[in-house]
């Protein structure tokens, strides 16, 4: 309020910019979009005709994979007839070279399933473990 009883408005403060100017932030925030809302309404839109999968579906697409894998098996074994000899604990084999690499990559699969086994059921211990020790306090 002035002297003479007028009231005169307090003036803005300064942080705030004034009218039609923006600050770098603002100016760019108004031109970009927000990338989540976008890409989660592509995503929906792309979705919204696409029929729902099932475990049948599933099972033939896994079907057709391993299918694929056997053809790929069969062409290897097909190619590499050859007979090897090969030394294991003392035993010598004669054995086709394709058979043997497959006999080899399965024995190397079950050593890792072994070791993989013997982890898992320590993690589990050790979960057991942890659970039973916060539930005790």
């Amino acid at each position: 309020m002035s002297d003479d009883g007028v009231v005169v408005p307090e003036p803005e403060p300064t942080s705030k910019p004034r009218e039609g100017l923006h600050t770098a932030k603002e100016e760019e925030s108004r031109y970009t979009p927000d990338v989540d809302l976008v890409s989660s309404t592509l995503r929906t839109e792309a979705t919204a005709n696409l029929p729902q999968s099932t475990r049948t579906s599933a099972a033939w697409v896994a079907l057709l994979v391993g299918m694929l894998a056997l053809i790929v098996v069969l062409v290897f074994i097909l190619e590499n007839l050859a007979t090897v000899k090969i030394g294991f604990f003392g035993e010598h084999l004669k054995l086709p070279l394709a058979v043997a690499l497959l006999l080899a990559a399965i024995l190397g699969g079950l050593v890792v399933f072994l070791l993989g086994s013997i982890r898992i059921l320590q993690l589990r211990q050790a979960v057991r473990k942890h659970h039973g020790m916060h539930s005790a306090s």
